[in-house]
């Protein structure tokens, strides 16, 4: 989206909505988690919800990073 939108509309039934923007685009993110498969569970319910298009994003020190960087630093050693 290039304009911000009222997320209590767009997203009403959406929990914990933030956005952040990439170039001239308002991407909208749900949730905050420390681990892929929480996350991934998230995009899950959000499917359900209707969102298609919805991703897992990482970001560390609040900036985005590469996904695959994300989840060799949130692997469990075994």
């Amino acid at each position: 989206m290039d304009k911000e939108v009222d997320v209590k509309t767009k997203f009403a039934n959406v929990s914990d909505v933030s956005f952040y923007k990439a170039g001239t685009i308002f991407k909208y993110t749900s949730g905050n988690f420390s681990s892929f498969d929480d996350a991934t569970k998230q995009q899950a319910k959000l499917k359900e919800l209707g969102y298609k298009d919805c991703f897992v994003a990482a970001f560390k020190n609040g900036a985005r990073m590469d996904i695959n960087e994300a989840r060799k630093l949130t692997e469990v050693v075994k």
